[in-house]
């Protein structure tokens, strides 16, 4: 058994549309990351102003099967310290309702300062995000403008300087 957090949910897609979607963060997640996040060997940073800094190695994808990022310094002071060797994987699966979309971030565990909050911000992106542009609804990633309210729908604390 894992502490890891892993969470599952079924979309209205086939495999390879649920992988490219996951492998467009932007799309779903936050509108301000820099970067690719397709293929091996792509990289790409997620910033949320004075809240989180992440810059991620994509070191697996094979479309319509699995996508998985690594976290990496970015080199900078804003690092989410926490996240940095963790993995992000999402797996995929034929489901007779389309795709079973399984997501583990592997080492965020419940020992980590950011367990809760960190849990509940990717339940909100992966419903919010992910499975609405799956759907067919309008998804909701982060944007300049709504960072701040997404942030306390969360339950994320604005504490740091930059």
């Amino acid at each position: 058994m894992t502490s890891d957090f892993t969470t599952t949910f079924t979309v209205p897609a086939r495999p390879i549309q649920a992988f490219e979607a996951a492998a467009s963060p932007k799309s779903w997640w936050n509108e301000m990351i820099v970067g690719s996040s397709a293929k091996v060997g792509d990289t790409f940073v997620f910033d949320v102003p004075k809240l989180h800094h992440s810059k991620f190695d994509v070191i697996e994808a094979h479309p319509g099967h699995t996508l998985t990022w690594m976290v990496v310094p970015s080199g900078g002071t804003s690092d989410q310290e926490e996240w940095i060797g963790t993995f992000v994987a999402f797996e995929f699966a034929p489901d007779p309702a389309g795709t079973r979309i399984t997501f583990t971030h592997r080492g965020l565990r419940p020992e980590l300062e950011c367990h809760t909050v960190c849990t509940t911000a990717w339940g909100y992106h992966l419903r919010a995000g992910l499975e609405s542009l799956l759907s067919g609804e309008t998804p909701a990633p982060i944007t300049p403008d709504t960072y701040r309210a997404v942030a306390d729908t969360i339950g994320a604390q604005r504490n740091r300087e930059g």
